[in-house]
């Protein structure tokens, strides 16, 4: 499943992926079943789609995983196609937008985001 989701995104995993994540004390199953995805009707509670795809609806809460270029056009404003791209993403969220972006880049970003009203929570 890595693989393929390596492919489709152009993410590469870490190297030892499986130890450091047992050290974490995760669990070792599903945090939700099908049935708490799903909910109580045919609409999934959690859903994964590209900002294009949801360009349009109006949701609870928005996850919007960037890379550093992409949380750039963000901060910047709607001059260039990739910061209306981090407009529509934003505007789609009712009422949580949580933006997540590269470790690497924090140094850079953080006090940016900030000084925008964003707030930092610890992984």
């Amino acid at each position: 499943m890595l693989a393929q989701i390596n492919q489709d995104c152009g993410l590469t995993s870490v190297d030892k992926l499986g130890r450091k994540l047992s050290t974490r004390d995760l669990p070792d199953g599903p945090l939700l079943s099908v049935a708490d995805l799903n909910g109580n009707n045919d609409r999934p509670r959690i859903r994964v789609d590209t900002v294009h795809q949801a360009k349009g609806e109006s949701l609870d809460a928005v996850l919007y995983l960037t890379n550093k270029e992409h949380a750039e056009g963000l901060i910047n404003g709607v001059d260039t196609e990739i910061g209306r791209i981090g407009y529509v993403a934003v505007t789609r969220a009712r009422n949580l937008f949580w933006l997540g972006v590269p470790s690497s880049a924090l140094d850079d970003l953080r006090p940016r985001l900030l000084n925008l009203g964003f707030q930092e929570t610890k992984a």
